[in-house]
C-alpha cells in the first residue's frame, strides 16, 4: 500500500508584517482555546486528565495506563493530521506536549503501509483458492479551498479505493473466460431468440404476483435504506453488515478518467506477489459503475484484438461486470428523471407543498416517491383496468401503466429482494 501525504495539508499561510505584529495587543489565552495550524485545540489537557482518573478508578495499573495513553497521543495525532493540521500545527502541540512531531507521525504512517502490505500477503496466501470480487471507486475531497494559484486550479484530490472481497467458492478458473472476439454478434442474436425474447412477453407485474406478500414496517425500512458502513455511525455498531474479510490493496491519488487511469488500478493488484500466481490461473471479476465498465472494456479490446503494448497483460485477467447495487442506483434515478413532472406533480398534491421536487432529491426521497406510488397503484390497479379493460390500446395508457406496474417495483425491488 502506497504512503499517501495528506492533501489537506496544502495551506497557504498569511503573511503579516512587522508593523502589523507590534501594532496588535498580545492577549494571553490558555492552551484549551488557541488555535494551531488552523485547527482549535479543544481542552484536550482537560480530556487526559479525566481520561486517567477514569482508568485509575478502574484499577488499572500503571504499565498498562502508559499504553493507554500512548494510544491517547496517537489517537491524537491520528485526528490533527487527518483534519489537516500543517506540520507546523503538529510542532506547536508537540512543543506544548500534546502530541508527537510531524515527523514521527509520517514515520508512524509508513510504518503502518508497510505492516499492512505485509498482512495483505499473508491474506493472498491463505486466500489462494477461494475467488475474489475487486470493487474499484473513485473518491475526492470536494470540500476544500478551489481558489486557483500559479501551480493548480483546485486543491481537491482525486484519489481512488481498490478492495477485494475474498468469496467461499472456489477460485474462477482463466480457462475460456473472455471471448477472443469481445463482442460476438453471432452469439448475441442466439441468445435473444432462446432466452430473452421468450422472457419479454411476460410483464414483471405478472412475474412477482407468485412471490409478493405482506411485508412488516421493519422489513420495508430495511429495504428503503441505503446502508453506510462508517465505523463511526451508531447503525453499524448495531448491524451485522460489515466489511471486516474485505482486502484493501490501495487508496491512492488516480483520477479514475481514462483507459490508462482504470488500467493502473489492476497493475496495483497484479504487483502483489501472491496475486501474480493467482492470476496466472484465475481471473477476478471487477465490480463498477459505468465508466469502470467502459474503459477496461475498451482496454481489454486493445489488448486481445490490437495487440496494444501500452496496456498491460494483466488487464485480460480481470472481468468487468455491472453490480446489482449500480444497477439498483442507475435504474432508480433514471426512472425518476425521466418521470420527475409526475412525480412533482404527486410530491405537491401529498405534502401540500407549493415548492417543487427537485430535480436530483437526495436518495431517501426518490424511494419514498417510488414506494409512494407504487402502494397507490396497488390499491387502484383494479379499479383502473375495470374502466379501461386490459386491451386499451391508447398509448398515454400503456405508457402509465407499464411505469407504474413493472418499472417502478422492479427498480424497487431489483437489489433489495433478488440480492
Amino acid at each position: 500500500m502506497n504512503f499517501v501525504e495528506n492533501q489537506l495539508r496544502k495551506a497557504k499561510r498569511v503573511k503579516v508584517s512587522v508593523e502589523e505584529v507590534e501594532a496588535s495587543e498580545v492577549v494571553a489565552e490558555p492552551v484549551a482555546n488557541v488555535a494551531v495550524g488552523g485547527v482549535e485545540v479543544i481542552d484536550i489537557e482537560d480530556i487526559i486528565r479525566k481520561e486517567i482518573e477514569a482508568k485509575i478508578k478502574e484499577g488499572i495499573e500503571l504499565g498498562d495506563m502508559e499504553t493507554i495513553m500512548e494510544e491517547e497521543v496517537e489517537a491524537i495525532n491520528d485526528k490533527e493530521d487527518s483534519v489537516g493540521t500543517s506540520n507546523e500545527g503538529l510542532n506547536t502541540l508537540a512543543n506544548l506536549g500534546i502530541t508527537t512531531t510531524a515527523r514521527a507521525v509520517d514515520r508512524r504512517k509508513k510504518q503502518i503501509s508497510e505492516a499492512h502490505e505485509e498482512y495483505i500477503e499473508k491474506v493472498l496466501e491463505n486466500r489462494s483458492e477461494n475467488a475474489f470480487i475487486l470493487n474499484i471507486d473513485d473518491y475526492h475531497n470536494i470540500h476544500v479551498n478551489r481558489q486557483p494559484d500559479t501551480t493548480s486550479t483546485s486543491w481537491a484530490a482525486h484519489m481512488a479505493t481498490i478492495i477485494a472481497n475474498p468469496c467461499p467458492t472456489s477460485a474462477i478458473p482463466q480457462n475460456r473466460a473472455l471471448n477472443p472476439k469481445v463482442i460476438d454478434d453471432k452469439l448475441i442474436m442466439k441468445h435473444l431468440d432462446e432466452r430473452f425474447i421468450v422472457n419479454l412477453g411476460i410483464s414483471y407485474y405478472d412475474r412477482r404476483q407468485k412471490y409478493i406478500g405482506k411485508c412488516s414496517n421493519d422489513k420495508l425500512m430495511e429495504k428503503l435504506t441505503l446502508h453506510s458502513y462508517d465505523d463511526r455511525l451508531e447503525e453499524k455498531k448495531k448491524s451485522n453488515r460489515h466489511i471486516q474479510n474485505a482486502i484493501l490493496f490501495d487508496f491512492g491519488e488516480i483520477c479514475l478518467k481514462s483507459v490508462e487511469d482504470y488500467t493502473k488500478a489492476p497493475q496495483i493488484v497484479y504487483n502483489q506477489k501472491p496475486m501474480q500466481e493467482y492470476l496466472s490461473n484465475n481471473v477476478v471479476p471487477i465490480v463498477a459503475n459505468w465508466p469502470g465498465q467502459f474503459f477496461i472494456r475498451k482496454a481489454i479490446a486493445h489488448q486481445l484484438l490490437l495487440n496494444n503494448e501500452i496496456i498491460p497483460s494483466c488487464v485480460t485477467a480481470f472481468i468487468p461486470m455491472m453490480g446489482p447495487l449500480h444497477v439498483f442506483l442507475n435504474s432508480r434515478e433514471l426512472v425518476f428523471k425521466k418521470n420527475w413532472f409526475l412525480f412533482n406533480e404527486v410530491y405537491k398534491g401529498i405534502f401540500r407543498q407549493k415548492k417543487e421536487l427537485g430535480k436530483k432529491p437526495q436518495p431517501w426521497r426518490i424511494d419514498l416517491m417510488l414506494h409512494i406510488m407504487h402502494m397507490a397503484w396497488l390499491n387502484i390497479s383494479n379499479l383502473v383496468y375495470s374502466k379501461f379493460g386490459h386491451t386499451c390500446k391508447n398509448i398515454e395508457f400503456l405508457y402509465l401503466t407499464n411505469l407504474l406496474s413493472n418499472l417502478i417495483p422492479l427498480v424497487l425491488e431489483v437489489y433489495a429482494v433478488h440480492h
